[in-house]
């Protein structure tokens, strides 16, 4: 015959298990944080290839809006700290880049991206908001992001962290098509 457990000890195992379950849970939120963003910078081969093909977005007065293919699309959201910096880089390139670079967007899915803070970005910068959560996107899970797409809106390169000069030319000007390339 089993004996009745305490009430003692049923009640220290299930505040051990408590205990347990939250700080697994502030490490695995820890863990997610700091992959999602990331101050240093290092390109992410493995997503060349990848489609983006058409995303879905609305300028800042929420009507629809169009990612012209080839581009660099620069991922970013208001509240991210290292986006700060590579907004900043981001727009020092762009207002001197010379000519014959592709169209540059700079992509969020903030809600409170306003034509306000918009601002941000200089002339020659595309703000656009994703009509949708980034979801559609999962291959999206480092921000800042910076990606060249092709013509059909493939990842030709991507760049993740605050870019400097060297990786933004590298992004904005595609090397010359073969003819087998072309679309």
């Amino acid at each position: 015959m089993r004996r009745p457990r305490s009430r003692s000890r049923g009640w220290r195992d299930s505040a051990l298990l408590s205990w347990l379950v939250f700080v697994a849970s502030l490490g695995l939120l820890g863990s997610v944080v700091w992959a999602r963003t990331t101050q240093s910078g290092a390109w992410r081969f493995e997503m060349e290839g990848q489609s983006l093909g058409q995303i879905g977005v609305m300028d800042l007065a929420g009507d629809s809006a169009q990612i012209v293919h080839p581009a660099t699309i620069y991922f970013f959201e208001t509240g991210c700290e290292p986006c700060r910096p590579a907004t900043e880089r981001l727009n020092a390139f762009v207002a001197h880049r010379r000519p014959g670079g592709l169209p540059v967007y700079a992509l969020t899915n903030s809600l409170g991206f306003t034509p306000d803070s918009a601002r941000q970005f200089v002339a020659g910068v595309v703000p656009v908001r994703l009509r949708r959560t980034t979801r559609e996107l999962k291959l999206i899970r480092e921000l800042p992001l910076v990606v060249q797409t092709d013509a059909r809106g493939r990842i030709a390169k991507a760049y993740v962290g605050v870019a400097g000069d060297e990786a933004l030319t590298l992004l904005n000007y595609p090397p010359a098509a073969s003819p087998a390339e072309r679309p």
